[in-house]
Order: structure tokens, then sequence, then C-alpha cells
């Protein structure tokens, strides 16, 4: 999802870009307990609000849901 261009924010494209620069691995077991907590953050009180254990409607609208599906790896199931 941060990868997708629905966050074009500088700071956070340079966290995708140079993860070891900004996670503090006695801090976060894994990179992706870290960039969940990164977008839940990012998101948080807006239309786009993420959490872990249910998936907001707001990301199956046709404008993210097309920014997102452009941004999944072509794997060739079609």
């Amino acid at each position: 999802m941060l990868s997708s261009g629905l966050f074009k924010d500088k700071k956070t494209q340079d966290m995708l870009l140079h993860p070891a620069d900004y996670i503090e691995s006695s801090e976060f077991f894994s990179w992706e307990r870290f960039f969940t907590k990164l977008l839940i953050q990012l998101t948080a009180g807006g239309f786009l609000a993420y959490e872990k254990s249910s998936l907001n409607p707001a990301y199956l609208e046709a404008r993210q849901r097309t920014v997102l599906e452009a941004a999944l790896p072509k794997l060739g199931l079609e």
C-alpha cells in the first residue's frame, strides 16, 4: 500500500527505498511491523484509515483500487 502511489510524500518514499536507515531493530521484530505501524500512523483519522484486522471499504473504491492493483506484481494468473 505504501509503495502504491497513494502516499507520495518524500519521507515515506525515502523510507521505502532505504528502510535500514529508519528501522530500529530493537524496537521492531520485522520490517513488516514497522511499515504496518507507519501505514496506521499515516492514515489515522483520514478516510483511508488502516487497521490490520479489517480492510477499510475506502480501499475498494475505484480510484484507490486502481492505484493499488497497478502496484501489485504481475504474476500471470489472469
